[in-house]
């Protein structure tokens, strides 16, 4: 088959429905990130602002989303694992000196479309997937060993593939000799990624927010803050928490800058803490309604 089949046009069902937008990993993938981060060049905690990048995301059939999260995977072709596996030994040479490693940009590499062969466990003897003709539209339906499958494209990087792979299948099951050495590779000769002298920008803070106006700075307890955003949900509305402070965060409360929470207001006079010095202020903090 020569047509130009997305991963898109794979289905559990014979029904399609319309693509959905998946992560392939997420900030909860803590040794798949960790090694993309220390054989792919880039620095310590870079990679918890790629899941919003196309490198990152792939576009599945809403019945395909557990299979891929859990069971099949996609590999690239012989020469993509090639340039991977010289890439990997290229940096693991040169581990304690992180200034002289190859790095991969994620998000200067242009987006386009690569080949990919799906990779099925054994156990899918019973199962029957279904493709969709991308031009026709026409279903066509698969059974094992699935040697009809056509060849999958797919924005998302092959150097997250194959990690994604090797995480579902583990090396020893990998039907290519290069991703099994790639799996070796990673899983024997783990270092840690370095701390970057001047932070890259992530992909979180440079995409403007309702109410926000200026970024936020460098400091460790924004960038956790930046993290935890990731998974706070907002109301509608804005919502109060009343908030336990003790008489010495008063001062630094009124100095820090929490134009990110919106408004604080603290509550117990000088003459209320005279009398009982033990007892704590409270701060009111009103949050803006922010929605992901």
């Amino acid at each position: 088959m020569s047509e130009i089949y997305g991963i898109e046009d794979l289905s559990f069902v014979p029904h399609f429905a319309k693509p959905v937008r998946h992560t392939v990993f997420d900030n909860t993938e803590y040794f798949c990130v960790k090694r993309i981060e220390s054989f792919c060049g880039i620095w310590n905690k870079w990679f918890r602002g790629m899941k919003l990048l196309e490198a990152n995301t792939v576009y599945l059939q809403p019945s395909a989303v557990k299979e891929f999260d859990n069971y099949f995977a996609l590999l690239p072709s012989n020469s993509v694992l090639n340039s991977i596996y010289e890439l990997y030994v290229s940096n693991l040479g040169v581990s304690d000196r992180p200034d002289n490693r190859r790095r991969v940009d994620f998000r200067d590499e242009i987006a386009i479309d690569r080949e990919y062969t799906l990779i099925v466990p054994s156990y899918y003897e019973d199962r029957i997937m279904y493709t969709r003709h991308p031009l026709t539209g026409v279903v066509s339906e698969h059974r094992w060993p699935f040697k009809t499958l056509p060849k999958f494209y797919s924005k998302f990087h092959p150097c997250i593939a194959v990690a994604h792979a090797e995480d579902r299948f583990g090396r020893h099951k990998l039907p290519f000799k290069l991703a099994r050495e790639l799996g070796k590779i990673v899983n024997t000769s783990f270092f840690p990624a370095p701390e970057m002298p001047c932070r890259i920008p992530s992909v979180v803070e440079t995409m403007p927010r309702p109410g926000t106006e200026k970024l936020r700075d460098n400091s460790f307890r924004q960038r956790r803050m930046e993290r935890r955003s990731l998974w706070w949900k907002y109301p509608s509305k804005l919502r109060r928490d009343i908030v336990p402070v003790s008489p010495s965060m008063k001062e630094w409360l009124r100095k820090r800058d929490l134009a990110r929470f919106g408004t604080v207001r603290l509550i117990g006079g000088a003459q209320e803490q005279k009398r009982e010095k033990k007892r704590a202020s409270v701060a009111v903090v009103a949050r803006p309604p922010w929605r992901y």
